[in-house]
């Protein structure tokens, strides 16, 4: 599970750090313009707070994020051809990859925690925020490195291949797919 998380990490910061630097240089795109993209990735994570927490009641925990790593997946491929005129793709791919990110997050910490008992529950906690910061931390030079040696827009490439690996380490996962209650998907939908 840390193994998925940790690359899911490394591909959606991967974006998530260089994207005014390529929209801006790039893309021509105004300050304003890369703001209403992080909006959109945010409104995206909104819209899909709820939806999220009732499809892991559902489908179960594993299988939801599965559909959030295919969203992100999908989202950031397309952004790879993006050109000054159609810019505008990327707010819809922002969309799109907020609710995946928003449904990964929101079932992948449980999943940690529900293979801690009661007193180690902090330490269980503590392996899950190391792997994302751990990625956080590698992703943004790794990517800078690609975008300044080949080319800005293998970024998006790098974030699905990155995601991708995340999708196929969790399919593999044993353990996770329990269906938290409605009254549990609630409660993580309001702690993420």
């Amino acid at each position: 599970i840390l193994a998925s998380i940790f690359f899911w990490f490394m591909g959606y910061n991967a974006v998530r750090s260089h994207l005014s630097v390529y929209a801006t240089s790039d893309l021509g795109m105004s300050s304003a313009g890369v703001g209403a993209i992080n909006f959109a990735n945010g409104l995206g994570g909104a819209l899909a707070l709820l939806p999220a927490a009732m499809l892991s009641t559902k489908i179960g925990r594993k299988y939801s994020s599965i559909v959030g790593y295919s969203l992100a997946v999908v989202a950031f491929l397309p952004c790879m051809f993006v050109t000054p005129k159609t810019s505008y793709i990327l707010g819809i791919s922002f969309v799109v990859a907020g609710l995946g990110l928003i449904i990964v997050n929101i079932n992948t910490l449980p999943m940690v925690v529900e293979l801690s008992k009661g007193s180690n529950v902090g330490k269980y906690t503590g392996y899950y925020y190391v792997a994302t910061m751990a990625a956080q931390a590698i992703t943004p030079f790794l990517v800078g490195l690609i975008m300044e040696n080949i080319a800005d827009n293998l970024m998006f490439i790098y974030a699905s291949v990155c995601i991708f690996i995340a999708l196929i380490i969790m399919i593999f996962v044993k353990h996770g797919n329990t269906k938290p209650t409605k009254s549990q998907a609630k409660q993580d939908m309001l702690d993420s």
